[in-house]
Parts: structure tokens; C-alpha cells; sequence
């Protein structure tokens, strides 16, 4: 198979979605569903998720100038990057009726959005290239990232991180890059 044959844009209808737990940028459970998913983002109590922001700064209309990476497992389209944005949409096309309430403009969104859909290996490829050095992931999702997915060895700051709890994770003067 050729490279450019492994991802193909596709329509796909926002309400088939399945948000991925296993974002590095706030991993959640496999088990958990879209609802809880968007709770968490909406609380948002690390600050990494920044929804309003990411709404305000699209404008009116959805943006659809970074495509969604989307993984088909067992039939179900997962999304492995644009979880941000794809929440957006769910919340501005009401497909939780718990978050009516959302108070933050959102820009208009059809039902259906296009899509990279592509195979695990090309998705997790893209993730890594977009997140891994433009500052959206702290050290730590970094590390969890290359441990998880690319099957390198824990880091000493990841093993320190497990060691004490997550304390690394949760301050921020603690996890990030130094330089050695």
C-alpha cells in the first residue's frame, strides 16, 4: 500500500464521534464515555483543554483547516487528534443535552465534518508530529506519549511523577523541559 493511500479524507456525522480517552494532553479512562469526556474538558481544572479560547478563536464558522485524525476501531470512528474541536461541535450541534447550558459562543457546525481517517499507526505518527515540540503537551504528556505509543522506556521525570503521585504532573515549574 502506498503512504498517501494509509489517510483519506472522509464525511463523517459528529454524533458517530467517540472522543479518545488516551489524549496524553489529560488521559481518562478507555471506558469512558463522550459525556464524561466533555464534563472533564469543560471543567477543565489543569487548563488544558481552553475550549472557550479555542471557540472564540475559530470565529463564526467551524474551521475546518485542521482535520480531525480519526482511527476506525471495530467499526467506531475514534478521534485521535482534534478531541478539542470536536467537542466544540458537539456542544454547538446539541448532542448533549446536559451541556445546554454551555455559555460560550460557538461557531456554526454541520452535522457532518470531514475527516483524515487513516490507521493507528499514521494517526499516532500525526499526533506525535503535531504535539510532541509546539508547547500544547507538557513533559510529562510528552513522556507518557513515547512510553504508551512508541514503546520506549518510562522517563526518570515519568518514573519520579509515579513514584510521588502525580506531583510532577500538577506542577507546572516541575514539568517541563530541562535542559541536561
Amino acid at each position: 500500500m502506498a503512504e498517501h493511500d494509509k489517510q483519506k479524507v472522509k464525511y463523517i456525522p459528529v454524533r458517530d464521534l467517540v472522543l479518545w480517552t488516551e489524549n496524553p494532553r489529560d488521559p481518562i479512562s478507555r471506558n469512558t464515555k463522550n459525556v464524561d469526556v466533555i464534563r472533564r474538558a469543560l471543567k477543565d481544572d489543569r487548563r488544558k483543554w481552553c475550549l472557550k479560547t479555542l471557540a472564540r478563536d475559530m470565529g463564526i464558522r467551524y474551521d475546518f483547516s485542521e482535520l480531525p485524525t480519526i482511527v476506525y476501531d471495530k467499526n467506531v470512528p475514534i478521534v485521535f487528534d482534534g478531541n478539542r474541536r470536536v467537542i466544540i461541535a458537539m456542544l454547538k450541534l446539541r448532542l448533549y443535552p446536559e451541556f445546554a447550558d454551555c455559555r460560550f459562543k460557538m461557531p456554526e457546525c454541520p452535522d457532518e465534518i470531514p475527516c483524515n481517517v487513516a490507521d493507528r499507526q499514521v494517526a499516532l505518527e500525526n499526533v506525535w508530529r503535531k504535539h510532541s515540540d509546539t508547547g500544547s503537551w507538557d513533559q510529562i504528556s510528552r513522556d507518557i506519549f513515547r512510553h504508551k505509543f512508541r514503546h520506549e522506556p518510562k522517563s526518570v521525570l515519568l518514573q519520579l511523577n509515579e513514584i510521588l503521585g502525580g506531583v510532577i504532573a500538577s506542577k507546572g515549574c516541575l514539568n517541563q523541559r530541562f535542559v541536561g
